[in-house]
């Protein structure tokens, strides 16, 4: 009699939270039709609201990571940038899975070290995670294979949203864990594609991280050298690239980069059409 009465129990409870999930999710069915045909900001609040609701009460349910991120690209568009990390840190910490967790992880890198700075935001980063061993086991394996994916063997060509998570993802990573002997390499590898993407406020920044984190790395003339480079070339800011260059002569007389940098600081701030110029008179003598 016991045994029967628990089992119609149970039974009884499962079904209410059958009924609450249908109900749950027919709200959100509905509201994700309306927000398509008409994104207007009320719709778009409304969806926000009822995948919360779904995922505030049904809680284990494998849906959810699906809902939380989709709730960070609705909060991302409205420009809310805090909510979108909330939402993403929320599906990282209650819903990790070595595996099906990985978008949402690279998701948050591109909000945190794009819209925000990777060194400040990095302990949000690694907040989001209920075990740093969680990240320092993903991490390496998704700077690897964003790595892998940059480069479109089909086209021959740089897959930039690829990427732009291989320099989001190892940047916010090696502030995340600055100790790893590695950092060095990864940093100086994302510092270039970050100045190849456009990205050259980043890849300075990158740069500055090698120069100050990893004083014994064994490529530091050439990041000392290319720092200077991308305040030249890039950002043109050409005082800055001046002291940049004079730093890395004064350290590195003898690199082979020695006479190379001595003539761009000749040159800074000159049109190609003078340099060129100069060129040819000074031959002509």
């Amino acid at each position: 009699m016991r045994l029967t009465v628990i089992i119609s129990f149970l039974f009884v409870a499962l079904s209410f939270v059958a009924c609450k999930k249908t109900d749950y999710a027919a709200a959100v069915k509905r509201l994700e039709a309306a927000a398509a045909s008409d994104p207007k900001p009320e719709n778009s609040a409304a969806l926000i609201k009822a995948y919360q609701d779904f995922v505030q009460n049904m809680p284990n349910d494998p849906q959810n990571r699906t809902y939380l991120s989709k709730i960070a690209d609705l909060e991302m568009k409205a420009g809310n940038v805090d909510a979108a990390v909330k939402a993403l840190s929320q599906s990282i910490k209650n819903n990790f899975d070595p595996e099906k967790s990985k978008p949402q992880v690279l998701q948050l890198a591109s909000i945190l070290a794009e819209k925000k700075d990777a060194k400040a935001t990095a302990p949000s980063f690694l907040a989001a995670f209920s075990d740093p061993a969680q990240l320092q086991t993903m991490g390496p394996q998704l700077i690897a294979t964003s790595r892998t994916k940059s480069f479109d063997t089909t086209t021959q060509r740089l897959d930039k949203a690829a990427a732009a998570n291989y320099v989001n993802i190892t940047e916010l990573y090696a502030h995340a864990f600055p100790k790893e002997d590695s950092n060095a390499e990864q940093l100086f590898k994302v510092a270039e594609i970050a100045n190849i993407l456009g990205k050259h406020d980043r890849a300075l920044a990158i740069y500055n991280t090698i120069l100050a984190d990893y004083p014994n790395y064994e490529k530091m003339p050439q990041a000392m050298f290319l720092k200077g480079y991308t305040l030249d070339t890039h950002l043109k800011k050409f005082s800055e690239a001046k002291l940049a260059y004079e730093a890395f002569l004064a350290k590195y007389p003898e690199d082979n980069f020695a006479e190379s940098t001595k003539f761009l600081i000749a040159n800074l701030g000159k049109p190609d059409a003078e340099i060129i110029e100069g060129f040819a008179k000074k031959n002509k003598k």
